[in-house]
């Protein structure tokens, strides 16, 4: 008797089956039959569907029942649950490991034995024991056995015709479930004699085979990164020459990997695109896209013992993170003359002799997360005191830059050093005009405190943002200027924050230096306090514009406009809006030499001596449309100051 099977089902584990079969079954003498049969499978799971085929055999007698069942994918799909991707090394090589969940059919069979407790024409009471065997990728396949009792009636008046009521109760056991016990309820429909209808019976199939879920574990190398090598130190005094050529050996792209203490009586070489990494992290990336953070937490020092060569030398496309440095002419200095994007990040640098970071002719400069602190202080005015004349010159700075341009400092704080940070375009004494200009130069989150000189220092800039910067030298005996912008163009100036100095801010035009046709700089949201003469000095400059600047117990006047031809002719077209002054020692705007085109409005909580003409060599010129008002009014001339 050939026969068509239509199925679904469904488990508690969400996963169901679709099945479509074809059989034959031969009965034989004495109500017994053999019968083969073949299905197709859709089977689903929360996020997959596979397919399988089965062919199976039957052996029924009034007694007993045989039953094997063969299943069989009908492809090789592996589809990935999850991946979890973890930096890794491997082969002295950094990549990515990924992990990936798989999940797959893979075939399996059953086999089954029955017998026949009882049975007449409205019920019957079988119990079953059989096995089955699942194949597995990466473990042992998996083995089980499964004992079952049935019983089916149609006995009750109230089911329909035609239907049987069934009830089930199992125990499994298999090599990665355990023990399991359940029980079963089914509505069997278009059976009315289970005594005599034997060849009619449901075939019995394995209705769903768990998928195998295993992890397999792959290995990609980092498209930027090359070979890597581990530097772990305990307090040891190492040859740097043999040092230096294990690095080189690494090649462009390489790593090295340094931790513990370590002294060296020269520089450490970090070449072409290669990284320093102490305590940090390195983002790894591959060429198919993946991404993963490689971390180490161990913290690497680095001391110096000659003071003539710098802590760690570097190349162009290199990056410093995570170290300490001590001691050297510079903590971090450059290989060649000329470098191309040097990325430093969260180092310490401290007891140099010379600069903390000194990376001059640098295209690409990024600084960020950093300590540059108690380096030498030079107290020489000879040696070390910045001058026009010699404009490239401001030894012993946290940061120097010369010639530079795409700088950003970001998240850096600096304490107890001669300069805070000095970037100054490359000048050419012979010409008089620069080599090259500093320009693009981000500034930012940054602290300056303690600085015998300049805390901030820029000399011939162009193109400079700076956000959220404090200098306090407050607590300085001696002490310079907190900020000076030395013939410099296009400067933006926002949350800045000054205590102390001999003037807060100081914008000047030299004579005998390059200069851009106007400065075009402005400040907004500054705070200046307590320096020893002026908040504000503007010497000779123009297109200045001042926004919401408080200058609090100035030692002289809240701002002192100082023209100068000598110097440069005269302070010009200066905008002000909402600049405060409270409590200056002796007045609040102080006029000196050529002074043109000033507007706007300033506050001071001094009734007398609002503003003076200094030494009387005051020359004031408002063109239409100037008009500058001091608590209100208007000084037309200087003769209007009181």
């Amino acid at each position: 008797m050939p026969f068509l099977d239509l199925r679904y089902y469904q488990n508690d584990n969400n996963i169901s089956n679709a099945s479509i079969g074809l059989g034959y079954r031969h009965s034989l003498p004495e109500q017994k039959f053999f019968g083969i049969n073949s299905y197709y499978d859709t089977i689903e799971t929360d996020d997959n569907k596979y397919t399988q085929a089965s062919v199976g055999i039957e052996y029924i007698t009034k007694a007993w029942e045989a039953r094997a069942n063969y299943y069989q994918p009908t492809n090789d799909d592996k589809n990935i649950l999850n991946e979890l991707f973890t930096a890794d090394i491997k082969d002295n090589y950094l990549g990515i490991n990924t992990t990936s969940g798989i999940e797959e059919l893979n075939n399996s069979a059953d086999l089954e034995f029955g017998r026949i407790l009882s049975q007449d024409k409205n019920s019957s009471l079988k119990m079953y024991i059989g096995g089955f065997w699942q194949e597995r990728t990466t473990q042992d396949d998996n083995v089980g056995f499964r004992l079952k009792s049935e019983y089916d009636t149609s006995a009750p008046n109230w089911l329909p015709k035609n239907t049987a009521l069934g009830f089930g109760l199992y125990v499994e056991h298999d090599d990665e479930d355990d023990l399991r016990v359940g029980a079963q309820l089914k509505l069997n429909l278009g059976v009315t004699d289970n005594s005599n209808n034997h060849i009619l019976q449901q075939v019995r199939r394995e209705l769903i085979m768990t998928p195998d879920v295993y992890n397999i574990d792959t290995f990609e190398q980092a498209a930027n990164y090359g070979k890597i090598q581990k530097f772990a130190y305990d307090n040891t005094n190492e040859d740097i020459q043999a040092v230096n050529g294990q690095i080189a050996n690494l090649g462009e792209n390489g790593v090295a990997l340094m931790s513990g203490t370590v002294t060296f009586d020269d520089s450490l070489i970090i070449g072409e695109g290669q990284t320093l990494l102490g305590n940090g992290s390195l983002l790894i990336k591959t060429l198919s896209g993946k991404q993963a953070e490689y971390r180490q937490t161990t913290p690497a020092k680095i001391n110096n013992t000659s003071g003539d060569s710098s802590v760690v030398k570097v190349a162009s496309n290199s990056t410093v993170t995570g170290i300490m440095t001590k001691g050297g002419a510079e903590g971090i200095g450059s290989l060649n003359e000329s470098t191309n994007n040097v990325s430093i990040n969260n180092v310490d640098i401290s007891a140099t002799t010379g600069d903390g970071i000194k990376l001059n002719n640098t295209n690409g400069l990024n600084i960020k997360n950093s300590k540059i602190h108690d380096l030498n202080i030079c107290e020489n005015n000879t040696d070390c005191e910045f001058a026009v004349f010699s404009p490239t010159k401001a030894p012993n700075s946290a940061v120097s830059a010369i010639g530079s341009q795409n700088i950003n400092i970001d998240n850096v704080k600096i304490d107890d050093v001669t300069y805070g940070i000095f970037l100054a375009s490359d000048y050419d004494q012979e010409t008089s005009t620069y080599k090259t200009t500093t320009s693009n130069v981000n500034i930012n989150n940054t602290s300056i405190s303690n600085s015998r000189r300049e805390g901030l220092l820029l000399v011939g800039n162009d193109n400079v943002t700076i956000d959220n910067l404090t200098i306090d030298n407050s607590n300085q005996d001696q002490e310079m200027d907190l900020i000076v912008l030395q013939g410099s163009h296009n400067i933006t100036m926002n949350e800045t924050n000054l205590s102390g100095g001999i003037n807060g801010l100081m914008i000047v035009n030299s004579s005998n230096l390059p200069s851009f046709d106007d400065n075009n700089i402005k400040i907004k949201n500054m705070n200046i306090n307590n320096t020893s003469r002026s908040g504000v000095f503007i010497n000779p400059a123009s297109k200045i514009e001042l926004e919401n600047v408080t200058v609090n117990n100035p030692g002289i006047a809240g701002i002192a406009l100082y023209g100068n031809e000598w110097m440069g002719g005269a302070v010009e077209d200066v905008s002000i809006k909402n600049l405060q002054i409270n409590n200056p020692s002796e007045n609040a705007v102080v006029f000196f030499g050529p002074v043109k085109n000033i507007k706007g409005d300033i506050n001071t909580n001094q009734n007398e001596n609002t503003c003076s003409n200094l030494w009387d060599m005051a020359k004031f010129e408002q063109e239409p449309g100037s008009t500058l008002t001091i608590n209100g009014n208007k000084i037309a001339n200087l003769s209007d100051c009181n």
